[in-house]
């Protein structure tokens, strides 16, 4: 009978020694999953600097050709073309950087709040005639508390028409505009801030409106609004509507000469890099 107990004994010992083992070995991997991941994070936030640094550095109507060729070469895995030949008449692109490589972690609610969650980062590139035409910068990350936050800037020869007449704070000589909205997609919801400015734009309206915080993707405790991932994109802009009742009356002109039919109508935007499709517009600029 003793020889039983201190057999039993002995095994659940020994079971209990593997068992901590086995529960350590978990954990260990755990946690170097969990470094591994945020590593990769980290990793991907620092490509994603990079990528904007090179955007911000090209100027419409200054960068060439080759410049832009020069970056789809080194993106070449993440490039997407807009279906068109490229050549220096006419070339476009978008490079597209995702930090998903486990998605079970990015995408579960306890990895958001140690700055591990999905981002999803765009640049969007035009060239005619040699020269950079239009380029975009989109970021697109999710929050600790699980809707999502957009940033993005356009830049662009001038602002059309359509953008100046859409926005009652500009004018004419507008070379500037910003506007925010809620996100809708169905999947958390959340806010977005978006810039697009000329090429006439003045050093400090370019600055504010390129001022992204790529920090956001991994912020412990993560941002909470739009103007934590744009903060500068508002600075120095004015909302109050523009009251030049002579533009005023260009913009109705505008609308009549475009609204031709029953529609949709195919309008330039600063804020898509190709003609947007609008089956409703209702102007509201201010009269008196």
């Amino acid at each position: 009978m003793k020889n039983r107990a201190m057999a039993y004994s002995i095994t659940f010992h020994s079971l209990l020694r593997w068992s901590l083992r086995i529960v350590a070995l978990i954990l260990i991997l755990v946690a170097v999953g969990c470094v591994t991941t945020y590593t990769s994070a980290k990793l991907y936030q620092h490509r994603t600097e990079m990528l904007l640094t090179r955007i911000k550095a090209l100027r419409v109507g200054g960068s060439t050709f080759d410049d832009i060729h020069r970056l789809s070469e080194d993106y070449r895995s993440t490039v997407a073309s807009d279906g068109q030949e490229c050549s220096t008449e006419h070339c476009g692109f978008t490079i597209r950087l995702r930090n998903a490589p486990f998605p079970p972690f990015y995408d579960a609610p306890v990895m958001w709040r140690f700055g591990i969650r999905p981002t999803v980062a765009a640049a969007t590139l035009r060239v005619r005639d040699g020269k950079l035409s239009y380029a975009s910068f989109t970021v697109s990350t999710r929050t600790q508390f699980g809707y999502w936050l957009q940033a993005s800037f356009h830049a662009v020869p001038t602002l059309p028409m359509f953008d100046k007449c859409s926005h009652s704070y500009l004018g004419r000589d507008s070379t500037y505009a910003v506007t925010g909205a809620h996100l809708t997609n169905g999947d958390g919801g959340g806010q977005e801030v978006r810039t697009a400015f000329a090429a006439e734009a003045t050093t400090d309206q370019i600055r504010n409106g390129t001022d992204i915080r790529l920090s956001c993707i991994t912020a412990r405790p993560s941002c909470r609004t739009s103007s934590d991932l744009m903060p500068e994109a508002n600075k120095g802009v004015s909302f109050e509507p523009n009251r030049d009742k002579v533009f005023t009356k260009e913009c109705q002109d505008y609308v009549r000469k475009v609204e031709v039919g029953s529609g949709p109508w195919t309008l330039e935007s600063a804020f898509n890099a190709d003609p947007v499709s609008v089956s409703i517009w209702i102007l509201t600029r201010p009269t008196d």
